[in-house]
């Protein structure tokens, strides 16, 4: 219920089995509902490489690649302090950039505690 004492209905966005499989009829001859054909297996289901998968549905592995506009908190470079304002971007642009830089941090700390362990033990063998 709502505060105007209505009851409020939800719409579910998950399909229905039945819309599910629309997916793979196309229409007959007669372009009407009852006269669906079944598409063949070869047309439902295709073998691709690798690159061609990525290609084809990108947003399974690095998100939407359509622009986005969203409202978010950003530096005003000219006053120094935070604004809030509505922002275009690609969440898959993004989340390549982000990866980019989580990786440098992610081996540059490795590397850093490899040096440090390098540098450490040997002050120790050269000293004996």
């Amino acid at each position: 219920m709502n505060k105007d004492g209505d009851s409020a209905t939800v719409k579910s966005k998950s399909k229905s089995a039945a819309d599910n499989m629309d997916e793979y009829f196309v229409p007959g001859e007669g372009g009407g509902e009852g006269t669906k054909k079944r598409l063949s297996i070869e047309r439902i289901y295709q073998k691709k490489t690798q690159l061609e998968h990525i290609l084809l549905r990108p947003d399974t592995y690095i998100g939407s690649v359509e622009a986005v506009t969203q409202s978010m908190w950003v530096l005003n470079e000219d006053q120094s302090h935070m604004i809030q304002r509505d922002i275009t971007y690609v969440p898959g642009l993004y989340k390549i950039f982000d990866e980019i830089l989580g990786s440098y941090y992610y081996f540059f700390t490795i590397f850093l505690k490899i040096y440090n362990y390098t540098v450490r033990t040997s002050s120790i063998f050269n000293s004996i």
